[in-house]
């Protein structure tokens, strides 16, 4: 792999991974601890980095183009199939109502007086949708540089990285606030078919290691700097991060919203193309069919109600995601047939991704 394709591949999936879910970190950290919430990123992040080896090979030993969704129901059959097809396009469907959510919270520091942010948002983030756009990856790496440019220039406009250590370290009671919440903000699954593509090698080498670990290390380091940025600057620290910047010197604010914009469409872009490129590859569904659910589903989700971020990145990330890994790692153990410390190790992923949506399962229906 050359050094112009690892850097394209990397970039590609950090555009997919730092998106709406950073927005939500500084009020986990401030809930759960700033070392709990640590830990989570640093155990998920080496445990994504290998969840997205296993389907990185698992892609290289199926010679067919089908979606994951596809594969999942070629090897496992019509009924895992459907319950997968829920799974994975429910998940991406409510990814893409988050970010509708928070781009229409973005422009309403724009517009406050003005109530069009979600259908104006929806109209830009759906037209590469609407006209049949392929993916574009010049411009995801540009969204790339432009997200981590904002990123630092947050952190360092009001350097104060002692502030997020004025949050407490660890809270019993919030132990399992950030399982969903740092699960949503570093997950990138949907970029590895891309990167893959990119790198264009017939075997899982030593580049699309590099590939792989820089794409999901970075974006975390960057959700990290992010979090120590607003810890130095905001007013106070609310759900959203947006409403607690309203006081911000108008450059900084600009700055946050355009982040937020181009974070939000990015990533929009980059999930829309997933879910309907599954719905037309693993699930038989016409061009134009696809198309127009991928369009409407989440605005209609919008104006039904489920419109708290919190809520939604919770469930997003603690069943839905947890669930999508799941099935990830039991489709490498099938293609590549796993063996000893793999087989052990993934062994523990499917543990873990199944204990949180349990835990998730429990706390959004029993409790």
């Amino acid at each position: 792999m050359s050094f112009k394709n690892l850097l394209s591949g990397i970039g590609v999936i950090i555009a997919a991974t730092v998106g709406a879910g950073i927005f939500a970190l500084p009020m986990v950290f401030s809930q759960a601890g700033w070392a709990t919430t640590l830990i989570y990123l640093a155990v998920f992040s080496a445990a994504l980095i290998y969840a997205h080896s296993l389907y990185w090979r698992a892609r290289l030993a199926e010679e067919s183009h089908l979606s994951l969704l596809g594969l999942l129901k070629k090897e496992f059959g019509r009924g895992v199939g459907g319950f997968a097809f829920l799974v994975i396009v429910g998940g991406l469907i409510l990814t893409l109502l988050i970010y509708l959510i928070l781009g229409s919270n973005f422009l309403k520091i724009l517009f406050p007086a003005g109530s069009w942010g979600p259908l104006i948002f929806w109209l830009f983030a759906s037209m590469p949708i609407l006209f049949s756009f392929s993916r574009f990856t010049a411009l995801e790496n540009l969204g790339t540089i432009v997200k981590a440019g904002i990123i630092l220039f947050i952190f360092f406009i009001n350097i104060n990285p002692g502030a997020l250590f004025s949050a407490p370290s660890f809270v019993p009671a919030k132990i399992f606030l950030p399982f969903g919440a740092i699960l949503f903000a570093i997950s990138g699954w949907t970029a590895i078919e891309p990167a893959m593509n990119i790198a264009r090698g017939k075997n899982f080498s030593r580049g699309a290691k590099w590939l792989l670990t820089l794409g999901t290390s970075l974006s975390a380091l960057l959700c990290f700097v992010f979090v120590m940025g607003i810890f130095s600057s905001a007013n106070f620290i609310t759900a959203d991060t947006i409403s607690g910047l309203a006081g911000w010197p108008a450059p900084r604010l600009l700055a946050i919203i355009a982040l937020g914009l181009f974070a939000t469409w990015t990533a929009y872009l980059s999930i829309s193309l997933e879910v309907k490129n599954s719905l037309e590859k693993g699930n038989g569904w016409g061009e134009t069919s696809a198309a127009a659910f991928v369009i409407f589903a989440p605005l209609v989700l919008f104006w039904a109600g489920l419109d708290n971020l919190m809520s939604v990145i919770a469930l997003t990330g603690g069943i839905f995601l947890s669930l999508q890994y799941l099935f990830i790692v039991l489709l490498a153990r099938k293609k590549l047939k796993l063996r000893g410390f793999e087989n052990f190790t993934s062994g523990f992923l499917l543990l873990i991704f199944l204990a949180g949506a349990i835990y998730e399962i429990y706390y959004f229906i029993v409790k």
